[in-house]
């Protein structure tokens, strides 16, 4: 647009205005094209179709002006770095040739000249270079914001870890103190006792989940939690998982010698957002169990009720996904488990059961150095 604008201005002065109007033309068309083509709806390489034509027409420019415009190797320059910011590294090495080739041709008709073949060879260069960094500068821009983007992933799902793991002891909370208050005269001190004692044990969960707000200074620069691993004897990880979600009949099949190297509040979060998916929307039994599987460990949580819907399969583990489409929680829980599990080093994933479903839990026995 600015070649046709400036040729535009020339053809009032010029000897042969024609030339300065036809390379106008060419240039209002070109930028039409650019301009007005739905490039987004295709593939963005189709718009290196642009460049062949814009090569011609600095060809013709250079040919018809002579001397004057072989000064189009600035042009061609930002050219390039057109392509360098819209396209791969690939690209800019396949063009500069093509762009350096068509130049020389434009020159080499106007005057023969070893120079001609110099000043190519030197645009060559330029082009790739100019273009080589641009793109290196791109994509360190775009690791950058990579890592933000992770590291504020990280902090989200940390705190809805938080928010997710409240609500179930406060509303078991919520239940003692109201049949305490309702029923105190006729209540016996045994059972009096007992609801005391689950409230005094989701107060400690309760404090526990609340130094997880010191996660938000455990995010890396990369966006990697940093985990205090440690060896935890699984059986007692299981049982106090249990405990926690009041699954008092819940199943527990665990090798008593099994261990694994965990973040053990990681590994606690984990268990009780499978074993209490598994209560609230399987039924009876419900069974875990463990077993070593050559350097991993799998744990599996089965439950006998209804399965899950294929429909819901395929967003089981995504944010806002599976537990949301039970209507009774925003659908955190087994989201959270495949983000742990991931930094763990292992992965969590469902197969269905007759009847039922199970969700298996792998972690490695050791976790690689990181």
């Amino acid at each position: 647009m600015m070649g046709a604008v400036l040729n535009l201005v020339l053809a009032v002065f010029d000897e042969y205005p024609y030339l300065d109007l036809l390379y106008a033309g060419t240039n209002l068309a070109l930028a039409a094209v650019a301009a007005f083509v739905p490039w987004r709806r295709w593939n963005p390489l189709w718009q290196l179709l642009l460049l062949p034509l814009q090569l011609l027409n600095v060809g013709y420019s250079t040919v018809t002006f002579g001397g004057f415009e072989t000064g189009n190797a600035p042009y061609l320059v930002l050219v390039h770095v057109w392509i360098a910011l819209n396209f791969p590294r690939w690209v800019t090495l396949a063009t500069a040739p093509l762009t350096a080739a068509s130049y020389l041709a434009a020159l080499l008709y106007v005057e023969p000249a070893a120079l001609s073949v110099a000043q190519c060879l030197i645009l060559l260069l330029v082009c790739v270079l100019v273009g080589l960094a641009v793109t290196a500068q791109l994509a360190a821009q775009r690791r950058d914001r990579d890592r933000i983007a992770q590291v504020e992933r990280w902090r989200a799902a940390l705190t809805a870890t938080l928010a997710h793991d409240l609500r179930s002891p406060l509303a078991t909370m919520q239940t003692a103190v109201e049949m305490v208050r309702e029923e105190s005269d006729e209540m016996s001190a045994a059972e009096r006792d007992r609801l005391l004692g689950s409230v005094q044990r989701q107060i400690t969960r309760i404090n526990r989940l609340s130094t997880s707000l010191l996660d938000m200074e455990r995010i890396d620069t990369d966006g990697t939690l940093r985990l205090d691993l440690a060896p935890v004897r699984l059986v007692d990880a299981v049982a106090e998982a249990v405990e926690a979600v009041g699954g008092a009949g819940v199943a527990v099949q665990v090798p008593p010698e099994l261990t694994v190297e965990v973040d053990p509040e990681r590994l606690q979060q984990m268990l009780i957002n499978l074993v209490g998916n598994a209560l609230r929307h399987g039924r009876a039994p419900v069974v875990v169990r463990a077993e070593d599987a050559a350097g991993w460990v799998s744990i599996e949580v089965r439950d006998h009720g209804p399965g899950i819907p294929p429909e819901v399969r395929r967003t089981l583990f995504t944010r806002f996904g599976a537990d949301g489409a039970h209507g009774d929680t925003v659908g955190l829980g087994l989201w959270i488990v495949d983000q742990l599990a991931r930094a763990h080093g292992g992965r969590v994933r469902h197969e269905p059961a007759q009847p039922g479903a199970r969700l298996i839990l792998l972690l490695r026995e050791r976790v690689p150095s990181r």
